[in-house]
Order: C-alpha cells, then structure tokens, then sequence
C-alpha cells in the first residue's frame, strides 16, 4: 500500500482537496483509494494530526474548550478510522489530508501515531502545496480577521514543516505552487496511474472576501473584542456568515489586492521563498529574488486594512449598510480608516 499524506500549506486550497475527496469516497474506493472516513461532519483528517501536534492550533483550542472529553474521543476516532483502513490490506492508497500537519513533525507529540501506517505501507509521498509571499500573506490576512483585529505579520516559513516531514520520511517529499485548479492538480500529480473520476465541490466556507469586506471585519472585531486577539468566538462567526452574504450581493466584488509597497514588506521578509528556490525548484512568477532588499521599518500589526489593500470606499458605504440590515449589531464604526 502507498500512503499519500498531504500536509497544506494553510491557505493553498486544502479544503477543496479534501471536500472532492470526501464526496468521491465510494467512487474512489472501487479504484483502490481509500480517503477514510471522518469526525464531526468535517471534510479532513484534522483530528488526526491534532495527536501529533506539540501544541494544539488556533480552531483546536477553541474546539477542544467546547468538551474536551468529546476532542479526545474524536481523536481516538479519527485515528481508529484512519488505522484500520491502512492495516485491512484492500487498498492500494491510502490519503490523509490535513493542513494541520503542517509543522515541523520532528517535534511531534505522539511518537508512535504513524507506527501502524509505516507497518502497512510499502511507500510514502508528502503532498504540499505553497503559495507566493504576498499571495500567502493577503490568504493569512483574511484568516486571522476572523479571530483578531490585529493583522498578522508576514511569517513565511516554510521550511521547518517541510524540512521536518522530509527527515521522518526521507525522498518522498513533492512541493508543488498553488493552481487554482488545485483538485486536478493532485490528482494529475498524485494518482497518475489512475482514472479518478471526482467530484469537484463548490466551496463556500473558506471563500475570499473583498478588501471592503475585510475592513468591515477587522472594524467589527476592533470595536466588539479588542482584548480578545487570536481568539475565535460564535459572535463573529455569525458576523462573517452575514457579510459574506452581502458582500457577494452587491455589485463591484472583486478579490483584494495588496499595495505594492506591503507586497515589497512581505518579499523583504520572506526568506524561505530562497530556500523553496534553492532546495524544492520552486521560483514564484514576479518575485525579485533580491537578498540584498530593504526590510521595512513598521509592524504589520498597526496597520489598518485601507493601509494594506486598495479599497473602494464607494463599495465599502453600501456594504456597510447592507450588513447593517443582516446584522444590526454590526453598526459600529461608521467611518473610514486610513487613507483611500
């Protein structure tokens, strides 16, 4: 049996991936491919890789504090899902997707989860997809808007977590860049000796918003939870169900687009598109691979989302006063931030 572990990176169309992946289950276990089954109606093996981690994520933490006594139970089931379908013998691959696992896995909390895996497996491939600087810090950017006000610095580190799986499962390790196409892209990849007929889902849950959007977020968690950073709560998953409704109702939704000079910060920080060059043969379109660039002088977290992306203030009136008809507890700060 071969064993497929696709890792992430957050942020490159994990969900996709494994939304099509779930949905084509029979289907693709009458090819020999097992995607084993999951928890709590989630479409990922994320429980799973929550027993590796040194320390639970965000979305774990916040999960694991709802009922603890049902977290662990779903990551014994999750592993149980996962371990009989490697030790039945009746598939020829076995994929198990989580962007979760993305870490250095060197550090991994549970030493022997992969142990009945690597008894049952003739051979193994990391699956990993990675994003360009700027294209990952903007994807960053939205994520962390739904747990802070506060932007998150451009962090590109991709070399531990890669580094680390290639160590613990030597010359399988296949990096590929991001496509938008990204569920044939791992199929054409992944599973070449195979005719995978998938069903590709539309996604609505991870979906872009607009940077009109995004200002009203950070607005929203700024004024409602000021001291309450990096932490997710129902209030604002609410808040963001309403304003993606109406930001997809409105005519001008366009995907944000960073400043150049913030696109310029982020390349300046971001070492590990050097180490993705020289080591992975991933070259980003467009990046100047100039080490030699200045680093900026700011903290990313000062900085409002006007300062970060260009807004269309017009657009940004007539969606604050349509999500105020969705959500009247979202009326909270009727004026512009920074410059337009």
């Amino acid at each position: 049996m071969r064993t497929i572990f696709h890792i992430g990176a957050p942020k490159t169309g994990t969900t996709a991936i494994q939304s099509a992946f779930a949905a084509s289950r029979e289907t693709l276990l009458q090819q020999g491919i097992c995607y084993p089954k999951t928890v709590r109606n989630v479409v990922h093996h994320g429980f799973f890789a929550a027993s590796f981690q040194p320390r639970l994520s965000r979305g774990y933490k916040f999960v694991k504090s709802l009922d603890p006594d049902l977290f662990d139970l779903d990551i014994e089931r999750q592993s149980a899902f996962i371990n009989d379908a490697a030790v039945s013998g009746e598939y020829e691959t076995l994929i198990v997707s989580s962007e979760d696992f993305f870490f250095d896995i060197n550090f991994r909390k549970n030493k022997s989860g992969f142990d009945t895996i690597r008894t049952h497996s003739d051979s193994f491939i990391v699956a990993a997809y990675v994003r360009s600087p700027a294209d990952h810090y903007l994807s960053i950017a939205q994520q962390t808007l739904k747990a802070s006000h506060l932007l998150p610095e451009p962090l590109y580190r991709m070399q531990p977590a890669l580094s680390g799986w290639a160590s613990v499962f030597p010359n399988a390790l296949v990096v590929r860049s991001f496509q938008q196409d990204v569920v044939a892209d791992f199929c054409e990849a992944f599973l070449t000796d195979k005719q995978v007929d998938i069903v590709q889902q539309k996604m609505r849950k991870n979906e872009t918003i607009s940077s009109e959007a995004m200002c009203l977020l950070q607005e929203y968690r700024r004024e409602n939870f000021p001291d309450a950073p990096n932490t997710l709560n129902r209030e604002t998953t609410a808040y963001l169900t309403a304003l993606q409704r109406a930001d997809r109702s409105i005519e001008g939704y366009k995907k944000p687009v960073l400043r150049q000079s913030i696109i310029d910060a982020v390349e300046a920080l971001a070492g590990d598109a050097y180490w993705l060059r020289d080591n992975m043969g991933i070259q980003f379109e467009g990046f100047d691979y100039n080490p030699n660039r200045k680093k900026p002088q700011f903290t990313f977290a000062d900085l409002t989302v006007m300062e970060i992306c260009h807004v269309d203030r017009e657009r940004l009136d007539v969606l604050r006063a349509k999500i105020f008809k969705l959500h009247p507890m979202s009326d909270i700060n009727r004026t512009g931030m920074g410059d337009g």
